[in-house]
């Protein structure tokens, strides 16, 4: 028989379980993106140990992120199919194999298979820790816990280049996937016994159609993305992919209007504040989509820093977006979540527009300044685009809501990356003939934090059109 608790026991149950799925959403988080800043670090490791070369080593990462942008639709579909904890469980599980598998790779071509298989299973990461917040955490302690998601999902990237510095320093390339296995054993665990047990969905039912237009569709136009990096957007075969991936995508929307239970529940997008955020989650993505890209330009064929001292050097922003999260959720228990925002907005904008005027005699201490600023922008916007959105939508649309935020953000980062390097090079290629190496680069570099700037002056449009709701009438 059992014995009865008493409220105070019951209240302690329930904190523990919450600290719990607090620890969940942590690692898995900071897995989801630590996987692909980490194995950038190790591209000329890779070169020199499979005697390959560069383009193929970055289908490594590509391949990974790919793979998330196809599977990432059906993310809230599994959840209902499996329940979420039994999606998260086997998510993660196999995440842990194939890191495994990935260290035991004997050649680059089963390597850049198994990281594809493992994008199946890290695309789970992110929206399952959504689903959990806006599921299980009590309403007036949701903005906390995103905090702690977006916390650690900028100490993915942040620390990514650092661990594996200091990996590959002292062993082989292995523990870079290695590294993911006993963080991944211990949310295992912590789900096993603390999510909460629940029925699947007896009416879901495997429809494959949707299934084949999501691959069909998302597929080319990511790949398409990829592709445009070298061959341009005006290419064939990169207009081929776009346009008739797109099709299936638009495909894939009208089938799931009109389905009784759709695959992912695009009518969420009726309710204004969640498009609003939704779109303003996407120009968000655009900004951060070029941070390493070309900061690594700016640092090292600009300033000329090794990799390492670049490396210590991000470090300093990446610690102003990491304290922008606690920051916002202080500012979020005082103040509409409006204002909150365009405070975010502001400080993204600033940051970006005046990284756009770097000059090469811009000194160090000025140019971290202006990185500091956008990166604290980032760090203020994470949590309260999210929940001013999620918040508006009733806890069963939480999967689709989650879920069509995370699809969003994989396919404009897909999107931004090729746009923007393609930018970079057409801008360094006009002033290559007139300025110093040095002087042409920096000119490229100018122009991508310039365009980004205007993508996020839309987003602080955007976001002087939201409702001034305080989140705790929420």
């Amino acid at each position: 028989m059992s014995v009865a608790q008493t409220p105070t026991e019951a209240a302690l149950e329930r904190r523990k379980q919450e600290r719990a799925m607090g620890a969940i959403i942590i690692i898995a988080a900071f897995l989801a993106l630590f996987n692909v800043s980490s194995v950038n670090v190790a591209v000329p490791r890779f070169i020199q140990e499979f005697n390959t070369s560069v383009t193929l080593v970055q289908w490594i990462s590509i391949g990974y992120t790919v793979v998330m942008g196809v599977v990432s639709p059906l993310a809230g579909y599994f959840t209902r199919l499996f329940t979420l904890k039994n999606y998260f469980i086997m998510s993660m599980g196999a995440y842990v194999v194939l890191s495994i598998l990935s260290g035991l790779a004997p050649n680059i071509y089963l390597l850049i298979i198994v990281r594809g298989l493992q994008g199946l299973a890290g695309v789970a990461l992110i929206p399952t820790t959504m689903i959990i917040i806006y599921s299980y955490i009590p309403r007036h302690r949701q903005s906390l816990y995103l905090t702690i998601q977006n916390m650690s999902l900028s100490l993915g990237p942040a620390l990514g280049p650092v661990i594996a510095g200091l990996i590959l320093a002292a062993a082989t390339w292995k523990w870079i996937f290695w590294f993911n296995v006993p963080l991944g054993i211990l949310a295992i665990y912590l789900s096993l016994a603390y999510l909460p047990k629940e029925e699947a969905h007896t009416t879901e039912r495997i429809d494959w159609l949707s299934f084949a237009f999501v691959a069909v569709g998302c597929l080319p136009v990511l790949l398409s993305f990829s592709l445009a990096t070298n061959l341009g957007f005006t290419s064939p075969i990169v207009l081929g992919m776009l346009v008739g991936g797109s099709f299936f995508v638009f495909c894939f929307v009208h089938r799931q209007l009109h389905l009784t239970n759709p695959v992912l529940d695009f009518t969420v997008m009726r309710n204004r504040e969640y498009t609003l955020t939704l779109v303003s989650n996407g120009l968000l993505s655009m900004g951060l989509a070029l941070g390493p890209f070309i900061f690594s330009i700016y640092f090292q064929m600009v300033k000329g820093y090794s990799p390492l001292t670049m490396g210590l050097l991000l470090l300093i922003p990446a610690i102003f977006s990491v304290g922008g999260a606690p920051v916002a959720q202080a500012m979020y228990d005082r103040m509409p979540s409006k204002t909150v925002i365009i405070l975010g907005w502001v400080a993204l904008c600033a940051g970006s527009i005046t990284l756009g005027f770097l000059q090469l005699t811009t000194p160090l201490v000025l140019a971290m300044v202006f990185f500091c600023f956008r990166y604290l922008g980032i760090g203020l916007l994470g949590m309260p685009i999210t929940d001013h959105g999620m918040r508006e939508l009733p806890r069963e649309k939480s999967d689709d809501g989650s879920t069509l935020i995370n699809w969003i953000k994989l396919m404009i980062t897909g999107l931004s990356l090729s746009v923007f390097t393609l930018m970079y090079e057409k801008v360094t290629a006009y002033f290559a003939a007139t300025m110093s190496t040095e002087g042409a680069t920096l000119m490229g570099v100018d122009a991508v934090f310039l365009s980004s700037g205007l993508t996020c002056i839309i987003g602080l449009v955007l976001s002087l059109k939201l409702k001034r709701l305080h989140p705790k009438d929420m």
